[in-house]
């Protein structure tokens, strides 16, 4: 009896285990990242994820995720540069960290987002959206958004943003 009580708890533990460690990759710095157009290149310091870009770079990724804890920093040449994010990911992206930038970022994924309670953003600009937008071919030409009805589109500009509340969109 005592062997299989103790056979059982240790199953236990190890399926915690396994949940814990899958639980705690899910929401992590964003990963995959794919140059579509530009230069962009990656660091990692500690929880630390920086993407040195150049200025209207295009990036794709399998995951956009920032987990509490956690920072997201684009560097880019100047405030009016632009670096859209397109995310592959069936998940809705989880922002609960901070994302950082000193130019404008674009986060696209079809599959929503969330901004935690206690996430934050700074950037010279921010646009989230659920629709597809292909970015424009030169500096002067406008941002077509296009999907299906019920697409949703937040653009926010200015220094900094402190989710109060927790956002989905």
């Amino acid at each position: 009896m005592r062997i299989l009580c103790r056979h059982l708890m240790f199953r236990r533990l190890v399926a915690v285990v396994i949940m814990f460690n899958i639980a705690g990759n899910v929401i992590a710095n964003p990963t995959g990242m794919t140059v579509a157009g530009g230069s962009a290149t990656t660091t990692v310091n500690g929880s630390q994820l920086t993407i040195t870009t150049s200025r209207n770079a295009s990036l794709n990724w399998q995951s956009f995720n920032i987990a509490a804890g956690e920072t997201t920093i684009f560097q880019q040449p100047s405030s009016t540069s632009i670096v859209w994010n397109r995310i592959n990911d069936q998940n809705p992206s989880q922002i609960y960290g901070s994302l950082q930038a000193n130019g404008i970022v674009v986060l696209l994924n079809n599959s929503g987002f969330y901004f935690g309670p206690n996430s934050f953003v700074s950037a010279a600009g921010l646009v989230v959206s659920t629709a597809n937008c292909i970015p424009p071919q030169n500096s002067g030409g406008g941002w077509e958004f296009n999907g299906p009805h019920r697409w949703r589109a937040l653009s926010i500009t200015g220094r900094s943003i402190s989710a109060g509340a927790a956002r989905h969109f």
